[in-house]
């Protein structure tokens, strides 16, 4: 594989105006008064790729075949992403009678200067992991379209919405006492109900048509698509439906660390101070084809003991918790997949140190004794990425993922602690989905 390398040299300014006025204080004439524009050099860097490609004349037939057609691809790359700003300043003084005001404002990109930050090899292996967990699950589902675990579990549910379709509407035509003996008792008699109106009316039509719309969205249409679910098993194990694509992305991002409080200057007008956020970042995307590999009906129907382990543990209650801590979800996937119906695997990961330069803390350098200063700017982020790509024809799948635990660092995912734990305690879960389990 020869290596093609290339760098491209570039330099960057901004544009600085200042405009001097001089102003006799005792007459009010204006003595003196000028504009200059001048472009200034403020930023110089050299960006830089690499790449190693290898050929391969026969890809099309082997696409053509549902064979592995990747090739092996390695590159590099060191580029900064320059943003731009501007600043302002006013500075007033007054010496004897004379009363001199001096405007400065610079718009283009500001000195600056950043570090490259390295890939992190490790970081490349975490993502991998992930990647390899979901390609498991992927395979799972591709294995065993018909979840026979869910479906066991959801099954009583199903058949009381099947059996007692539009509940929620027959409620609101008929009336509670009709539908509910309990609520019989409690009346003296049917005659005494009085039909509802206003805004209790209004309530009782939303509050049906939201019964009416959870049983077709959790009833209904789950069991249709179990059903068609099993169908489909059924005649891709009569017509042998061959290859299907599987697809699968795996990241990881952690903090290498901030720098704070460099300092900058524009001219003596202007100074600043610069944060640098270093971080690792890496993507593993997977692809390939699966073969049709039945191995039955009962395997195909997910009613497996392999298969009866992880979905039996998606229908625990709170389980999706535990998932937030730890991938013991993704483990227990792993247990259920058949790698034998892996036709081949493919994979291309983008490894990435990055430096991001944020600009803070505008304000005007006064000179000695100045009537008033004043200053502001803004300028938006440089970031420098120094990346690794590398596609090779394989993916390792020999062994499953360990399993991990962590923190979850997601706001979202303590929100929904939060208040799936308020939930619990104030007795809006029974204790049959698991009160204070939580």
């Amino acid at each position: 594989m020869p290596i093609e390398s290339s760098s491209k040299s570039f330099s960057k300014q901004y544009t600085r105006t200042t405009t001097t006025n001089v102003v006799d204080v005792v007459s009010g004439n204006t003595l003196f008064n000028s504009k200059v524009t001048t472009q200034i050099n403020s930023f110089s860097g050299v960006n830089v790729k690499s790449r190693a490609p290898s050929e391969n004349p026969e890809w099309r037939q082997q696409v053509k075949r549902r064979d592995n057609a990747t090739t092996t691809y390695v590159a590099s790359e060191d580029k900064i992403e320059l943003g731009s700003g501007s600043t302002y300043s006013r500075i007033v003084d007054k010496v004897g009678n004379q009363r001199t005001t001096t405007i400065v404002t610079c718009d283009g990109v500001l000195p600056c200067s950043l570090t490259a930050v390295s890939p992190d090899p490790s970081v490349r292996t975490k993502a991998m992991d992930k990647a390899r967990a979901k390609v498991f699950k992927k395979i799972a589902e591709k294995q065993v379209p018909f979840q026979g675990g869910v479906f066991l579990g959801e099954l009583r549910e199903t058949l009381h919405m099947i059996r007692h379709p539009a509940d929620g509407l027959a409620k609101l035509i008929l009336g509670e006492q009709f539908l509910s003996t309990k609520a019989k008792l409690k009346r003296a008699s049917l005659r005494r109900r009085r039909p509802l109106s206003g805004k209790d009316l209004k309530r009782s039509i939303k509050r049906a048509v939201a019964e009416t719309w959870l049983e077709n969205a959790f009833g209904w249409q789950p069991f249709i698509s179990d059903c068609e679910g099993a169908m489909k098993v059924y005649n891709d194990m009569l017509y042998k439906v061959g290859f299907t694509a599987i697809r699968a992305v795996g990241r990881h991002e952690q903090q290498v660390g901030v720098s704070y409080g460099s300092g900058g200057s524009v001219d003596g007008f202007v100074e600043y101070y610069t944060d640098e956020h270093k971080t690792q970042e890496c993507k593993v995307h997977v692809y390939g084809i699966l073969r049709d590999d039945p191995r039955g009906t009962r395997a195909k129907l997910g009613i497996t003991w392999g298969q009866f382990v992880p979905t039996i543990w998606e229908l625990l209650p709170f389980s999706f918790l535990a998932d937030y801590f730890s991938n013991i979800g993704d483990v227990l996937s792993a247990v259920s997949v058949n790698l034998g119906g892996v036709h081949w695997l493919a994979h291309t990961s983008v490894n990435s140190g990055v430096n991001k330069l944020v600009f803070t803390r505008f304000r005007t350098i006064a000179g000695s004794g100045p009537e008033s200063a004043f200053g502001s700017g803004g300028h938006s982020p440089v970031i420098r990425r120094k990346k690794e790509v590398s596609r090779l024809p394989t993916f390792d799948m020999s062994y499953p993922p360990a399993l991990k635990f962590e923190f979850p660092f997601s706001p979202r995912k303590w929100a929904n602690m939060g208040s799936l734990i308020t939930i619990a305690y104030t007795g809006g879960i029974s204790a049959k989905h698991g009160r204070g389990r939580a």
